[in-house]
């Protein structure tokens, strides 16, 4: 059995502080490079192009006029990577609501849902959702989903405000 000298110890166990204090220093300098490529992702999607597919899909080709106002849509990037975050509003009546049921097929929800985002103000992974993104949960708002797939839709209209809101999550 070999026999170590109390030298040899210090030199193995300094060897070993070092190896695991350059993996803590690169850990954090991932870390850091991480949340400063979402932040730049995290932003007011001013340009149509840039939009979620479902709602550029409802501007099509051209052909087909939306029932709504598009320059009054605000649309704002909460996660882009894998997975992406967004939350939009935008004006609609009841045409124009019944048009967007039937476009993005969702289902109409009974009681008034317990959506994390509205509640905590925050998105998925935490990042803080804008002011304006302001869905009330109450008797007077007509809340919607999809039903399956791996997206997660939350729509809120406000048919006396003439004002949906919707949070979409698109999973990978």
């Amino acid at each position: 059995m070999p026999r170590f000298r109390l030298k040899t110890l210090l030199i193995l166990l300094t060897v070993a502080c070092v190896l695991l204090g350059a993996w803590g220093w690169i850990n954090a300098r991932m870390d850091a490079a991480d949340k400063a490529w979402r932040a730049s992702h995290t932003a007011f999607v001013p340009r149509q192009k840039d939009w979620p597919s479902p709602l550029k899909n409802l501007l099509g080709d051209g052909v087909v006029v939306p029932p709504f106002d598009i320059s009054e849509v605000q649309v704002y990037c909460l996660y882009f990577d894998w997975n992406e975050e967004y939350v939009w509003k935008m004006p609609a009546d009841a045409q124009t609501m019944k048009w967007l049921a039937s476009r993005w097929s969702l289902r109409k929800i009974q009681s008034p849902p317990t959506w994390p985002i509205v509640q905590q103000r925050r998105g998925i992974y935490g990042i803080e959702i804008p002011a304006w993104w302001s869905p009330r949960l109450d008797d007077d708002t007509v809340y919607y989903d999809v039903p399956g797939g791996s997206d997660e839709w939350e729509v809120a209209w406000h048919p006396t405000e003439e004002i949906v809101y919707v949070h979409c999550l698109f999973r990978w």
